[in-house]
């Protein structure tokens, strides 16, 4: 379990430090500070079906799709997803990328984002990517956090089947 002030760094561009957790906050909220590498890759289109997320943008430029709306946001800009809105955000800048994060209620994704830029570091350590059979247990575990913007019963059942197989693999 992340502590507060804990930092999981990919490299010196991709990093996340938890500022407050679901153990400080009795599971209300939890607050991130997350890096992003200049011209970061896009995310898939993803929602979160009981959480609803407040964004600062430190350092950098953020394209969002949010409900479909596209927009930019600079250092100093706010934005909001609501429960279970599609979205997307990366960041456009040449330059790192730095978002303040809210989550709300904090639910298990503080593990969530653990697994994930552990997974980001090993791989990147091995100069690769994670492979979707290391991905999809995870997501499989956090399908109250994470959702493809999919219907969830694809999503089930991909993420079901890759989870298993990715499990006998031993990820």
């Amino acid at each position: 379990m992340v502590q507060s002030g804990e930092r999981i760094e990919v490299d010196d561009n991709e990093w996340i430090e938890f500022i407050q957790t679901s153990q400080d906050t009795d599971g209300e909220l939890l607050e991130i500070r997350v890096s992003y590498p200049p011209n970061s890759e896009k995310p898939p289109n993803h929602n979160h079906p009981y959480q609803a997320e407040e964004f600062e943008v430190v350092q950098g430029t953020f394209r969002t799709v949010i409900g479909g709306q596209e927009a930019v946001y600079q250092q100093g800009e706010k934005f909001e997803v609501e429960i279970g809105v599609n979205h997307i955000m990366h960041n456009i800048a040449e330059k790192r990328g730095e978002l303040l994060w809210k989550v709300k209620p904090a639910l298990a994704t503080e593990e969530l984002f653990e697994e994930l830029w552990s997974l980001n570091r090993d791989a990147r350590e091995q100069n690769s990517k994670p492979s979707l059979l290391q991905i999809a247990p995870v997501m499989q575990r956090h399908n109250r956090e994470f959702r493809l913007a999919v219907p969830n019963f694809v999503q089930k059942i991909l993420f079901g089947v890759l989870g298993s197989l990715g499990r006998l693999r031993g990820y």
